[in-house]
C-alpha cells in the first residue's frame, strides 16, 4: 500500500492517504482512504479501472515497475491482441499495433493492473509472463493507456 500526503477534508491537517489496487473477481479496483488523527474524521473510496495517473504512480514507487510479457506467435497472437484491446477499451485499428509488439513485452504498470491482464490473457489460453522490474530510477511510468504500439 502507497502513501500520499493529503489535507482533512474536514480540519485542513496533513493526512497520509492511502492508496492501492487490487483484482477483485474480473474487475480492476483501486482504493483510497484516511483517518485524520486530529479530529477524527476519515474517508474511504473505491473504484473501478484505473486510478488517476498521480495515484499509480505513488503505487509503482512503492511496488515497483511490472512488466507483461506475452510468448505466443502464429494465430494465437491474434488471440492475445483481441484481449489486450478489448481489456484496455482500446480502438479496433490498434489491433495491428498490438500485434506488433507480440511475442515480446507489451505492457508496463502497476502489479495488480499486469495480473490483471495476465488474469484475463491466461483465461483464454494465451502464454503470459509477468515480472518486475530491477530498480531503474531513469524508468519513465506510462499512463496504463499508453504504451501501445
Amino acid at each position: 500500500m502507497a502513501t500520499i500526503s493529503y489535507s482533512c477534508r474536514e480540519c485542513g491537517k496533513t493526512v497520509r492517504l492511502q492508496v492501492a489496487q487490487s483484482i477483485a473477481g474480473s474487475e480492476l479496483v483501486w482504493h483510497r482512504g484516511y483517518s485524520c488523527e486530529n479530529c477524527g474524521a476519515g474517508e474511504e473510496m473505491d473504484d473501478i479501472g484505473v486510478p488517476p495517473d498521480d495515484i499509480r504512480y505513488e503505487i509503482i514507487k512503492t511496488e515497483g515497475l511490472w512488466h507483461l510479457s506475452i510468448h505466443e506467435d502464429g494465430k494465437r497472437r491474434l488471440i492475445a491482441a483481441k484481449e489486450i484491446r478489448a481489456a484496455l477499451n482500446l480502438p479496433f485499428s490498434d489491433v495491428k499495433s498490438i500485434l506488433r509488439t507480440i511475442p515480446g513485452r507489451l505492457k508496463s504498470g502497476t502489479r495488480a493492473e499486469m495480473e490483471w491482464l495476465k488474469k484475463r490473457l491466461s483465461n483464454k489460453g494465451i502464454n503470459v509472463e509477468i515480472f518486475l522490474e530491477h530498480e531503474n530510477k531513469n524508468s519513465t511510468i506510462p499512463s496504463f493507456q499508453q504504451q501501445i504500439g
